[in-house]
């Protein structure tokens, strides 16, 4: 990167998301199966959890991570409401919303969103079912994962100053993809 610079490139740098440890004290993973959790409290919904991190290696996150989309294929009748409600009682679970809600607050198509989205705190994992990830493999490791909001802070490095401070705004809130907006436009 350096050489980069000094041939009068603009080297803009991110991340594309952190990385939390996802266990309890004694090193044993803090997980939530969302699935088996909401198929338990209501059946008639028939749930199907899809997590987004679909990478297996459990050593790494095992396809569990800090966000989750909850698809109810059974009857409607069921109060969502109250199933949030009882979802954001959870010990591992930061928020939980309707799909709807979380397409408007994370810049997300609708028509790809599930009924309800759920976020785990910083030092949970979220998973569908027990009998979808194999924990057994960790062999001795602590589980780490991301997804969550508490994985949304990474570092935005730009190898040179901005001349107009100003132009940035004091309020902006700054995301890896706006890397190219910083080195292409500053």
């Amino acid at each position: 990167m350096g050489e980069l610079e000094k041939l009068g490139a603009i080297v803009t740098v991110t991340g594309d998301h952190g990385m939390s440890d996802k266990s309890h004290d004694d090193g044993t993973p803090n997980v939530l199966f969302v699935e088996d959790y909401i198929r338990s409290q209501w059946p008639e919904t028939k749930p199907r959890v899809i997590c987004p991190i679909a990478d297996p290696f459990v050593k790494h996150h095992g396809a569990m991570g800090g966000f989750v989309r909850v698809h109810l294929l059974g009857e409607r009748k069921t109060d969502i409401d109250g199933m949030l409600e009882q979802i954001r009682k959870l010990p591992q679970v930061e928020v939980a919303m309707t799909g709807e809600e979380a397409a408007a607050l994370f810049e997300m198509p609708l028509d790809r969103e599930g009924d309800m989205v759920v976020i785990a705190k910083q030092s949970a994992a979220l998973g569908a079912r027990a009998d979808e990830h194999d924990l057994s493999q960790l062999g001795g490791h602590r589980l780490r994962s991301h997804g969550g909001l508490s994985e949304q802070g990474v570092p935005l490095i730009r190898s040179a100053v901005v001349k107009d401070a100003d132009c940035l705004g004091k309020d902006r809130q700054w995301r890896n993809f706006d890397a190219f907006d910083l080195a292409l436009n500053y």
